[in-house]
């Protein structure tokens, strides 16, 4: 049986935190697609082809609120929306819990708390082969 490659949208205004959340992704057997801003995003976005999205919350043009808006009027009345991970800086900000809340979306804080992403990848978007999802050596 042909193991289908899960594919990430990875968000971010700062190259490094991209590279390093796709190389983190792609170690566990993900296709990344990157964009430096929220604009970026919804043009990349293809809700057939993603599975999971990591999304920074601040950034130039759109930030990633707006882009998770937009993302989500583009699904539609899908009956599958793509699980969106907001990553923040800000630990405590209530309105921006609350738009993850309408949104349907999940949280990490910077600096990324790997093991905290890894378990929301396995919650939000597991293996279809019913793996872990880890590149095995």
């Amino acid at each position: 049986m042909l193991h289908q490659a899960r594919k990430a949208l990875v968000v971010d205004d700062n190259d490094v935190n991209r590279m390093l959340l796709s190389t983190f992704l792609e170690d566990w057997g993900f296709d990344c697609d990157e964009a430096p801003d929220g604009i970026s995003a919804v043009k990349l976005f293809d809700f057939q082809g993603h599975s999971i999205i990591f999304m920074d919350i601040e950034m130039p043009r759109m930030n990633g609120i707006d882009a998770a808006k937009a993302i989500r009027a583009l699904e539609g009345d899908s009956p599958r929306h793509v699980p969106i991970i907001f990553n923040t800086a800000y630990t405590d900000s209530g309105y921006e819990r609350e738009v993850a809340s309408i949104l349907e979306t999940d949280f990490v804080t910077k600096p990324l708390d790997f093991k905290r992403v890894r378990d929301l990848v396995s919650k939000r978007c597991p293996p279809s082969d019913g793996s872990d999802g880890a590149a095995t050596p």
